[in-house]
């Protein structure tokens, strides 16, 4: 165990992605400038009950370790940081929350995860890519996504775009849950689109017209 200050958020950090944050609480502010001194790094959890601004927040137990990569102060006090995920914990007991959050908490070790279920989320992914292309009739670029299963994993559990619990839920789930749970969301998603037409990518993509001001 190790002792960890938290920050709750209305956010789920994963593992390898970005967060930046703007810090103007003076509790936060105590809290990175800590960090930063001590060259230590903070626990974000999701809010589970209450507010993120003012009073007390009540955490999930699971969160991810945010490691400072760059900070930002202004005259005010007010700092912009931008901070990456690294490994997920789970909070054992508090330790105080004057005047923010102090936990011990238990890092959590990842599986290699399998990779059969990894490239069947990348297939799915994929022709769902393809898809929505056809639907919408406009030429995009797939995400350039890892084949580590552990790594795609994170990386697509973090660009989608889905309620926080269910964050959440991929934040604590394994690896190969992790895999297979993503992997049914994006075949429901592909389900509401329409079939991909033989000649969906023979013709040119629509030209955006562009007024200049």
């Amino acid at each position: 165990m190790q002792r960890l200050p938290l920050f709750p958020l209305n956010v789920v950090l994963f593992p390898g992605a970005q967060l930046p944050l703007h810090i103007f609480e003076q509790r936060y502010r105590l809290l990175i400038s800590r960090c930063i001194e001590e060259q230590k790094p903070f626990g974000v959890v999701l809010i589970r009950e209450g507010v993120e601004i003012g009073g007390s927040a009540v955490p999930y137990l699971v969160g991810t370790v945010a490691h400072i990569e760059s900070a930002y102060r202004l005259a005010d006090g007010r700092m912009y940081i931008v901070n990456l995920g690294k490994e997920r914990f789970r909070i054992n007991y508090p330790l105080t929350v004057d005047p923010y959050m102090v936990a011990m908490v238990t890092l959590l070790e990842d599986d290699l995860g399998n990779p059969r279920l990894a490239q069947e989320l990348l297939d799915v992914y994929n022709h769902y890519h393809r898809s929505v292309m056809a639907a919408t009739g406009m030429r995009s670029t797939p995400l350039d996504l890892p084949s580590d299963p552990r790594d795609l994993s994170y990386t697509l559990a973090d660009h989608m775009q889905m309620e926080l619990p269910v964050k959440q839920r991929w934040l604590e789930s394994s690896v190969d849950e992790r895999l297979a749970s993503l992997a049914q969301t994006i075949q429901v998603e592909m389900n509401l689109l329409p079939p991909i037409s033989p000649t969906a990518f023979d013709r040119e993509p629509p030209f955006e017209n562009t007024s200049w001001n």
